[in-house]
This record gives C-alpha cells, sequence and structure tokens, in this order.
C-alpha cells in the first residue's frame, strides 16, 4: 500500500504510520508540487502499489486525488484508491486539529483509511 500526501499532511501521515505496527508494510510518498504532477513518481507507486490512498486539506473535487485518479485511468492503471480530503460543501470555522478530525483527515481518519483498504 501507498500513501500519497501533499504539504502539511505529510506530517498528519508520518504520525498515523508511526502508530501503527505494520507500518513497513505501507509506503508514504509526498508529492511535492501539485502542479505539474510527478509523473515519474506517481509511474513508479502505481507500478508497484495496488492500494493507494491520497490525503490533502483541501477540497476533493478538483483536488489532488481527483488529479491523481484522472491520471491513473489516462495511464492505464486500476488500483484500489481512497482520497480523503474536504468534501464539497461549506466548511465550518474552528480549530484545525478539531475540522481533520471531522473530515477524516487526522491520524486516526488515515488508519480507518489504511485498515479498510486492507480488507
Amino acid at each position: 500500500m501507498a500513501i500519497l500526501s501533499v504539504g502539511t499532511t505529510a506530517l498528519t501521515v508520518s504520525e498515523a504510520l508511526q502508530e501503527r505496527s505494520d507500518a513497513e508494510r505501507i509506503a508514504h510518498f509526498d508529492l511535492g508540487p501539485i502542479k505539474p504532477l510527478d509523473e515519474a513518481l506517481l509511474k513508479a507507486v502505481f507500478t508497484q502499489y495496488k492500494n493507494i490512498i491520497t490525503v490533502e486539506e483541501a477540497a476533493l473535487a478538483g483536488g489532488v486525488g481527483s488529479s491523481v485518479l484522472s491520471w491513473a485511468v489516462a495511464h492505464g492503471f486500476q488500483p484500489k484508491i481512497k482520497c480523503l480530503g474536504l468534501p464539497d460543501t461549506f466548511v465550518p470555522h474552528g480549530a484545525t486539529p478539531v475540522l481533520k478530525e471531522n473530515f477524516g483527515i487526522d491520524a486516526q481518519g488515515i488508519h480507518r483509511a489504511i485498515d479498510d483498504l486492507m480488507k
């Protein structure tokens, strides 16, 4: 399994992986700049891994997860992909840790996504 993160979500993914006993089975890649996508990195990840999670602190609609999905389809890859991020709805104001928890992009949300894909 591979996790692709963007920006500060890399820290959250690292935190989640440190808490897992099976972390050695999960690769973590920071995508770096969103535009343009690092196609060499994506090709390497999609060639090696069949279960992929994307994590971002932005809207899923039009976000990095949807860009990664589009790239995968255009290049003939069909892995299981779960995208974590914000829904395409109004996001209320609040403390960042609370909002991350509410939208499943905190360490526990990442744990749940990992467990779901490993089933």
